[in-house]
Parts: C-alpha cells; sequence; structure tokens
C-alpha cells in the first residue's frame, strides 16, 4: 500500500488513466493507513483528478462517496477539511448533503463550522467541480 509521501509526491499533470490506478488502490484497499492519511491521500487524488479537467468516472465518484463517509469524523477538523475538499474537487454533492444532514450537536464547533463554511462556499455548483470555468 502506498503511504501519504507516494500520493503527495504524484506530479500535478497525472494522466487521467493513472488517476483511476491510484483512486482505486486508494479506495478500493485502503491499508496500513490512518484515517487522517487517508483523508489526505484522498485530498491529493483529488487535487490532481480536478487539475484534468475531466469528471471522474460514476463508478469512482460512489467509491469516494463511501470512503468519505466512512473516514468522516465528527471531531477532527483537518480530516473534515481534506474530506471536504476532495468533495468540492470531486463534484460529490449527494455526500455533501448526507453531511449536511447528519446531527450537527454531535460534531465538534470547529468540524460544524467547517462543514457550514463549506456548504456556503460551494454552494448549488458543488456537483460540478467545474462549474464557471471554461472547460
Amino acid at each position: 500500500m502506498p503511504t501519504l509521501k507516494h500520493y503527495e509526491d504524484l506530479p500535478d499533470n497525472v494522466t487521467c488513466a493513472e488517476l483511476v490506478k491510484e483512486f482505486h488502490t486508494l479506495l478500493a484497499e485502503p491499508q496500513g493507513m490512518s484515517p487522517l492519511d487517508l483523508s489526505d491521500a484522498l485530498f491529493e487524488l483529488a487535487s490532481r483528478q480536478w487539475n484534468t479537467f475531466e469528471h471522474l468516472s460514476d463508478e469512482m465518484k460512489q467509491m469516494a462517496s463511501a470512503k468519505v463517509i466512512e473516514w468522516w469524523s465528527d471531531s477532527d477538523t483537518r480530516r473534515a477539511e481534506a474530506l471536504l475538499g476532495a468533495i468540492a474537487r470531486l463534484g460529490l454533492g449527494d455526500t455533501l448533503r448526507l453531511l449536511q444532514a447528519r446531527d450537527i450537536s454531535r460534531m465538534s464547533d470547529e468540524v460544524r463550522q467547517s462543514l457550514v463554511e463549506a456548504s456556503s462556499e460551494f454552494g448549488e455548483t458543488v456537483d460540478d467541480p467545474y462549474s464557471g470555468l471554461d472547460v
């Protein structure tokens, strides 16, 4: 299993085919990394995917969405912010809506604030990470 450093060291211009392999490795076989490192790795891959200006396949989006929900923590702000960043870059609007529907009273103040700010920032365009861009 690759480490977080592996994902951080990927070039910004990874091909879509290589990204699919990387996403599959991270999402299908997430072993040996902490939930925070997994969340950071997903953010790294999501950032590189966003740079391709191509949408992630529905299959990969479903896998990513399931892992965002699995890795979410109501008390870890750093993890929440990495996952919210991945949501935005991958267009996981349904995932954001699921998080918004959670009992926010169980979230730490910092996580709740991050979710509220992200929801406001992403607005109605969260499903399309390229909204407003000429791609």
